[in-house]
């Protein structure tokens, strides 16, 4: 019996060792937004849109601050990394609207430094028509797709 007893024992231990240890659940963090658009018109100061996005179905990135009552409207024949010339030659379009009055730009430029399929990243700068504004320029951070 003393045998037995003996034998469970160290049957018990060894058993316990092998047990399978037991793992808290890690916390998940959520990656921060870390998504920005600015522009500067003309002499003004530095604006941040309150969201932006782009759509790749039809090649466009919007931004707006407080509504559409100032907001951005870029229009591309790609959303491709490269550089793209705004004018009526090539189909590339910049609308800028605050208030109530839309510049459209005549020439400028936008370059997409990132475009993975769900963020976009770039540049932009432009001379506008429409109004007492005569240019704009700003950037975009990991913009998201919609």
């Amino acid at each position: 019996m003393k045998k037995a007893l003996i034998a469970f024992a160290a049957l018990s231990l060894l058993l316990s060792g092998c047990k399978k240890d037991e793992t808290t659940p890690g916390t998940t963090t959520t990656p921060a937004n870390n998504s920005s658009f600015t522009w500067t018109a003309g002499s003004g100061s530095k604006v941040t849109a309150d969201s932006a996005n782009y759509y790749s179905s039809i090649t466009t990135i919007y931004a707006f601050k407080n509504g559409a009552s100032n907001s951005i409207e870029i229009n591309l024949s790609s959303l491709a990394v490269g550089a793209y010339s705004i004018s009526s030659a090539t189909g590339n379009a910049l609308t800028f609207v605050t208030s109530s009055t839309t510049y459209t730009a005549h020439s400028g430029n936008v370059n997409i430094t990132t475009s993975n399929g769900t963020r976009l990243s770039g540049t932009f700068s432009a001379s506008l028509s429409g109004g007492t504004l005569t240019s704009i320029s700003g950037d975009f951070t990991n913009i998201p797709a919609r």
